[in-house]
């Protein structure tokens, strides 16, 4: 596998598919240029393009680096350095990493690396069936009698039976409430997390894999994957207990979430589990697309944006342009309030309607943490900028950000809401499965964050 793996990382020419169907080439045709052509066979028959940022064309583009399209798919932080290490790839190597990591990605493109001879170069999907794994049935716990899916209480007749969680909340989340077994490689955990690199990408740098569900057994698997599994990061503490948290947090006060769970191994400890929004009931991938692709920034400048050009993206490409902008506001003051400073480019998305073909709106919530709990330095206050900052930010800057977006007639609304968004953060905190100490600096955060936010219905 590594000699053909090899290969598909040294070519220089891909074809790109749209779910399962050709929509055109990508080449690189020197050392800085690189050129993507849709069909002619695409060209005559769809009516929408692979990327937003890709309006369907005659002419090839051409460019002098990756295009932000193709390069956002790529894997970043723990899994994109297992790649380089594993696979002695050069890290400047950005075609290359693509071609090994394109042939699934999170939503519907597909990079199949070619040969000389045009021939496609895929991947194996067989499992290496020597390797010494060992089945273990997922552990949930309960902590005050709380389910671990949504922390709320557990019924007496459920806690009498020894259940840990809400039938309903196994339900969404496994689509059944049969015991699950998380099937991993007892002699290297972190290899179930980072094999599912091999020929699949997802984002993000916190150490996580792609996990396929097969009656009742959860393992790692780059190809057919319904989760994203997070295990314990050696950097930060508590990354999964934080996001489990504040996602909680998040679904409880209204937001648009997508399923997940916590669970605990004794081997590896606790596991953030969220199961993937891009596919639908019938397996069928959606387009998904985050704001980095959207707005033609490299996965490098996550950071290098403004909420202004996020603004923008929205009202040129949503399909509800107005709540979604009312969304995003909405989305930015409770990441304000959980002290969230990573809502980068690539933690905002686009997702393809289900029963509409090329059209839009933004995306459940993702990846939300309470990154000042970790990250003591932190100094960004909501991740990208705001009129021109993006740390220490005034809070006029808020509402004359709504009035831009002539939103401010939705704002009184939400910031009435703040109370109720306080109130479930401390309970749920309270309920939650981070340390002790740790539960006191997130309240804390909460309040302090309240008390400023508050405010803004005063001035």
């Amino acid at each position: 596998m590594e000699a053909k793996f090899s290969k598909i990382v040294q070519s220089r020419k891909a074809k790109i598919y749209l779910r399962n169907e050709l929509a055109g080439s990508l080449e690189k045709i020197a050392t800085d240029e690189y050129r993507f052509t849709y069909s002619a066979e695409w060209l005559a028959n769809k009516e929408f393009p692979i990327g937003l940022a890709l309006p369907l064309k005659k002419d090839p583009y051409i460019e002098d680096s990756l295009f932000p399209f193709f390069d956002n798919l790529i894997p970043e932080g723990w899994l994109l350095n297992s790649l380089i290490s594993i696979y002695k790839i050069d890290k400047r190597n950005r075609f290359g990493l693509l071609m090994a990591t394109g042939q699934e990605t999170i939503g519907a493109i597909k990079v199949i690396a070619l040969d000389e001879e045009g021939r496609e170069l895929k991947i194996s999907q067989v499992k290496d069936d020597n390797k010494n794994l060992t089945k273990k049935e997922i552990i949930f716990q309960a902590p005050f009698n709380n389910c671990p899916y949504c922390l709320l209480p557990l019924t007496k007749k459920q806690l009498e039976k020894n259940q840990t969680f809400h039938e309903r909340c196994a339900k969404s989340m496994w689509g059944t409430t049969r015991k699950i077994k998380f099937v991993f490689d007892a002699e290297e955990p972190n290899d179930s997390f980072s094999d599912s690199i091999k020929g699949a990408s997802v984002s993000g740098a916190q150490k996580k894999g792609l996990f396929k569900l097969d009656k009742n057994e959860l393992s790692s698997s780059a190809f057919g994957s319904q989760y994203i599994l997070k295990p314990p990061a050696e950097r930060f503490d508590n990354l999964p207990e934080n996001e489990h948290l504040t996602m909680a947090i998040a679904r409880a006060v209204g937001f648009n979430v997508p399923p997940f769970v916590i669970f605990h191994d004794e081997e590896i400890g606790y596991i953030f589990a969220i199961k993937r929004f891009d596919i639908n009931e019938n397996k069928e991938h959606l387009r998904l697309e985050d704001a980095g692709q959207v707005l033609g920034h490299p996965s490098d400048d996550k950071y290098e944006a403004s909420y202004e050009q996020l603004a923008s993206a929205i009202i040129k490409f949503s399909d509800a342009s107005q709540p979604d902008l009312v969304e995003m506001w909405k989305r930015i003051i409770f990441c304000y309030l959980t002290a969230n400073g990573d809502m980068h480019l690539k933690n905002w998305s686009f997702l393809e309607l289900e029963s509409l073909r090329g059209v839009f709106r933004l995306s459940p919530c993702y990846d939300f943490l309470n990154t000042r709990l970790v990250i003591k330095k932190e100094d960004r206050d909501i991740g990208l900028y705001l009129n021109r900052k993006n740390k220490n930010i005034d809070k006029n800057s808020f509402m004359d950000f709504a009035k831009k977006l002539k939103i401010e007639r939705f704002t009184n609304k939400i910031l009435d809401d703040l109370d109720f968004w306080k109130e479930t953060s401390i309970e749920l905190c309270m309920k939650s499965f981070l340390p002790e100490s740790s539960k006191k600096k997130y309240i804390e955060l909460i309040e302090e964050r309240y008390t400023y936010l508050v405010g803004l219905k005063n001035d």
